[in-house]
């Protein structure tokens, strides 16, 4: 591993660190959000991270970044699945 590539780690690290105080604030449930969702929609995310509210100062948006509804994780879950992209580990 390259000095850079620790340097770049280790930013990575600084920045998706969850802000003190960050509380997130639901306006619509969860629940209720879930059950119209179809697969391939687009959901806007308000993170809670260092790297959020920069991402949120820069472009002037309520929101910090997006995921990509892919459907229900199982035939009988209703545990839903997004994918996102993750500062650290790529995609989650």
């Amino acid at each position: 591993m390259g000095f850079s590539h620790s340097i770049g780690n280790q930013l990575a690290a600084f920045l998706n660190k969850t802000l003190l105080g960050y509380r997130r604030l639901d306006t619509v449930p969860v629940d209720a959000v879930a059950e119209i969702l179809q697969p391939g929609d687009v959901v806007l995310v308000e993170g809670g991270t260092r790297i959020s509210v920069a991402i949120q100062y820069l472009t002037q948006s309520s929101w910090s970044h997006a995921c990509l509804f892919v459907g229900e994780s199982g035939s009988n879950s209703r545990e839903l699945s997004l994918l996102e992209a993750d500062l650290q580990d790529g995609f989650d």
